[in-house]
Formats: C-alpha cells, structure tokens, sequence
C-alpha cells in the first residue's frame, strides 16, 4: 500500500480532494454513477404496462390453480414432441358428431398429454406477450393486453354455461369441460398478473 499523503495546509488537502473528484466524475464510472443519480432525482418514472379490467372472481382464482403432471409420460412426450394429444381434444367441448372418432384410452393419460399440449401454448402466447411489449408502447400494450383479459373472461363464463347446459354424458368430454375450462382461468389470472413479463413460464 501507497503512503498516506500528508498536506501542509487545509487548503492543499482540500484542493487534493476537489482534483480527486473531478477525475472520478470524468471517469467512466464516475459518469455511470451521476447518470443513474440524476434519473433517479429528476428523471420521469418508466411507463407501465396494466390491465385496466375489474378485479378477477374468485373463482376464476380457484380454477386457475391446478397441479401439472410431469411425472407423467405422455405429458413429457407432447412436451418434448415425440407425441401429439388427439386433435379431436386440442379443442374445447361440445363434439357433436364426433362420437365414432372419439378416444376410447386411459382418461388421466389423455388429460396429461392435453396439459402438456396447453403449456407449450402458454410458452407461445408468453413469448407473444412479451415481444409486443418490446415493439410497443406500454399504453399500447395495456389497451391490447385488457381486451385480451376480457376475452377470456367470456370465454370462461361459456365454458361455465355450456358445461352446465350440456347434456352429453360422456366421461371424456365431461373431463374436458373442466380442463379447458380451467386452463382458460390460468391464462386470464396470468394475464391479469402480466406473469409472462416476470419470467419465461412455470
């Protein structure tokens, strides 16, 4: 370690200083330091990005909280796309008409590979959201992001209604009612959360 420096005078050490720190406020990191400072003091706070919709029902909450089976292989099949669910079941209930071309399997099979199928959608829809952020401005991007949340809050309000209305006993298509209906609960919870802005997916 350097000598300490020893001034004569008040006035040297003072002198001493002042030249210090004018070489720190030259210096790259000196001016990185002031920058962030004056933001801070005087800058405007960065636009945010909101959902400008009412507050989400409970319920809704409640559907959107369900477990994934990755323990399950033909969940880690459709993830790493050695396998695809049926097409029939990449779709919302009702199927009318479609009864011959129906799934006659294990039911949790089907709905893991549905799960999976639905995640992989999520990871899209999250890589869009964050990509029109990037491209737009956040009030932009609040307007298009609230009428997203609207759409899928109809969208769960007819799952909910044409689960209660139908008539169609089949044990598949009762299951579906509740897995899409549910998976459109997490997407709108996500949504309202702007979770695909906090990180990559769960």
């Amino acid at each position: 370690m350097g000598r300490r420096a020893v001034y004569s005078t008040d006035e040297e050490r003072r002198a001493a200083v002042l030249n210090s720190h004018r070489k720190y406020n030259a210096s790259e990191r000196g001016q990185k330091v002031w920058a962030k400072y004056y933001q801070k003091k005087h800058g405007r706070k960065q636009p945010k990005v909101v959902i400008d919709a009412p507050p989400l029902l409970q319920t809704i909450i409640d559907d959107a909280s369900f477990p994934l089976p990755f323990e399950s292989l033909s969940f880690r099949r459709v993830l790493d796309g050695s396998s695809r669910p049926p097409r029939i079941y990449t779709f919302p209930p009702p199927y009318r008409g479609q009864r011959s071309q129906r799934l006659c399997g294990n039911l949790s099979e089907l709905e893991a590979s549905l799960h999976a199928h639905l995640l992989l959608a999520e990871r899209e829809m999250d890589t869009a959201v964050r990509d029109f952020v990037k491209k737009h401005s956040a009030a932009t991007a609040s307007r298009r992001f609230t009428k997203d949340a609207t759409t899928l809050a109809g969208m769960w309000e007819d799952l909910v209604r044409a689960e209660l209305e139908s008539e169609d006993d089949d044990e598949i298509t009762k299951a579906m009612f509740v897995l899409y209906r549910r998976w459109t609960a997490r997407h709108l919870v996500r949504l309202h959360s702007l979770g695909a802005l906090k990180d990559c997916h769960d």
